[in-house]
């Protein structure tokens, strides 16, 4: 099993550098597997009909960090969200062993790609796993820097981070998303979409991609 985390401010392009990277990694044979530890907030967050980018965008957000605070603070050690992923990590190891199991002649490795690191205890978790993490900066194409959500302590990872204020070896990568690097998608009138591409970064993942996912045991398989 591989793990590979995206961190970054929020609406940075995680999620998408996690799809672009996870296309890579479907076409080579991988088993991709996509997990946020935010994940259980954002199915309770679905249940109330609040959904990220929709109309009610904000209460969204405001459910998420709220509640997510709450449960931090409920844990003894801050571990909450930390723990269920860890739980959820041993499970997916555990699936990819059986497959191995089951039929030694195909490629059965596992990459989890997390798409929502946001406080160090996540870093240090991808760590133990011998993850590798990559940081998306975007903070001179985001326009909503001022909002007051942004306060909220689930960015401070991603402002310190962007703001030289911790350790470059939190991450292991950092790739570009700015205002540069995004294609405004348009119609047949030449009107904006509202869809964007982001060349610059699909072109960064894309070269990352052996390095985040290691093809050593690809190449083990077939040899």
């Amino acid at each position: 099993m591989q793990i590979v985390g995206f961190g970054g401010l929020a609406k940075a392009g995680k999620t998408t550098a996690a799809n672009i990277l996870a296309e890579w990694a479907f076409t080579r044979g991988y088993h991709v597997v996509i997990e946020q530890f935010a994940g259980p907030l954002k199915k309770a967050s679905a249940i109330l009909g609040f959904h990220k980018g929709g109309d009610r965008d904000h209460l969204y957000r405001e459910f998420c960090q709220t509640t997510g605070a709450f449960a931090r603070k409920s844990s003894v050690d801050g571990d909450w969200f930390v723990g269920l992923m860890s739980d959820r990590l041993d499970v997916i190891a555990h699936e990819e062993q059986n497959r191995m199991a089951q039929d030694d002649d195909v490629f059965h490795e596992s990459l989890v790609i997390i798409d929502d690191v946001r406080f160090p205890n996540e870093c240090e978790l991808l760590k133990k796993y011998r993850g590798r993490s990559v940081f998306i900066c975007a903070h001179k194409r985001l326009t909503d820097l001022d909002a007051e959500w942004r306060k909220h302590s689930s960015e401070d990872l991603a402002w310190g981070y962007t703001r030289g204020l911790i350790d470059d070896g939190m991450f292991d990568f950092s790739v570009p998303n700015n205002k540069n690097s995004v294609v405004a998608l348009v119609d047949d009138d030449g009107k904006e979409t509202g869809e964007y591409k982001y060349p610059v970064l699909e072109a960064h993942i894309s070269n990352l991609a052996p390095t985040l996912a290691s093809l050593d045991a690809m190449e083990r398989i077939h040899e």
